[in-house]
């Protein structure tokens, strides 16, 4: 089945084009990374709600709204700084949250998707660099 999208685009131009979109891939989960780990180090973790959901998807993805109460005794009610689309959570589920003492609104839920997360992006975009070097290796 053919979608009729035809671009006829030459080798070097979807070369740079997948040489950015890797390089945005790998510097974003690598960004993501680092400040994950620093709130890992430095943050204080509690324990959290799924608030509410928000903006489903039609896949049925929606993102979490979470609520968390401070050592400070201050609610603290919004989206962690990695806020990823699940279908798997429910309102009310409960989650462990990573806050930073000085900024408890930059938070993030502490999960071991976190990690796969990570990963599969920097694979993605060291996949999309062989495939930009080989578009303009060819040409």
């Amino acid at each position: 089945m053919s979608l009729g999208l035809d671009f006829n685009l030459p080798g070097w131009a979807i070369g740079i084009f997948l040489l950015f979109g890797g390089l945005a891939s790998i510097t974003w989960s690598i960004k993501r990374f680092i400040h994950f780990n620093k709130l890992k180090k430095t943050g204080i973790r509690v324990q959290g709600i799924i608030f509410e959901l928000t903006g489903g998807d039609s896949e049925g993805n929606s993102y979490p709204v979470m609520r968390f109460l401070t050592q400070k005794d201050e609610w603290i009610t919004g989206k962690p700084k990695n806020n990823i689309a699940t279908s798997f959570q429910k309102q009310g589920d409960k989650v462990s949250i990573i806050y930073d003492p000085s900024d408890p609104n930059n938070f993030v839920c502490d999960s071991p998707a976190n990690l796969v997360i990570f990963i599969s992006f920097v694979i993605g975009g060291l996949g999309m660099l062989g495939g930009g070097i080989a578009n303009l290796l060819k040409d």
